[in-house]
């Protein structure tokens, strides 16, 4: 009998409770949005309502953290070098636009920042990875 490897494990582990809290985020956004958008402006019920989504991200951070404990090393050199990627990235983009705005460039909206951390983190696995095979 052979002895299945730890990172196989935790990645089919990750694969089944990432998308259930995924799943869970998407059917909330909407019922989040289209609900608070019923609410009367000033109602406290609306902080409650839109910040429903926030609790299957929680839950999905956690996934992500039982998973990236149960990967071999490589793995996980792998995601930190991805993950210092993104944030460095982010870092420069970000204080770029907000030296821009002071001269009147347009606001970015903060909801695009983890878009583009995720987007960045993405990147920088995949050149972690090209790098390392």
């Amino acid at each position: 009998m052979t002895r299945e490897n730890p990172t196989t494990r935790a990645n089919r582990q990750y694969s089944r409770s990432f998308i259930l809290t995924m799943g869970l985020y998407v059917m909330t956004l909407p019922f989040a949005v289209g609900f608070v958008n019923t609410l009367p402006q000033g109602d406290p019920l609306r902080y409650v309502v839109i910040l429903i989504p926030v609790l299957p991200l929680l839950a999905t951070l956690l996934v992500f953290m039982r998973w990236l404990r149960g990967v071999d090393e490589f793995q996980r050199k792998v995601q930190f070098e991805g993950l210092a990627f993104s944030m460095a990235v982010t870092v420069v983009i970000t204080l770029t636009l907000g030296f821009l705005e002071r001269a009147g460039f347009p606001r970015l909206d903060t909801l695009w920042i983890p878009i583009m951390m995720i987007f960045l983190w993405g990147l920088g696995v995949a050149l972690a990875n090209r790098r390392y095979r």
